[in-house]
């Protein structure tokens, strides 16, 4: 990917059932969005730098996850 001309990440785009896949966190860092993503497969993207801990915040991650439909 370039951003501004310049390379700033190599990254492998995945096509699926006709479908483009591209990597989140690649393309939400370009844009200049922080990514959190915890174990328990939940991501939040943030103008936040540091916006979660999964260490001091796991009762509301736990809560947020639960929230989720899963596909």
């Amino acid at each position: 990917m370039k951003k501004n001309g310049q390379t700033v990440e190599s990254v492998e785009v995945l096509i699926n059932n006709d479908r483009t896949m591209l990597p989140m966190r690649a393309i939400s860092e370009l844009l200049g969005k922080h990514v959190f993503w915890d174990d328990r497969g939940f991501v939040a993207l943030s103008d936040i730098e540091n916006l979660f801990n999964s260490e001091t915040d796991a009762e509301i991650i736990d809560y947020l996850h639960s929230q989720i439909d899963i596909y």
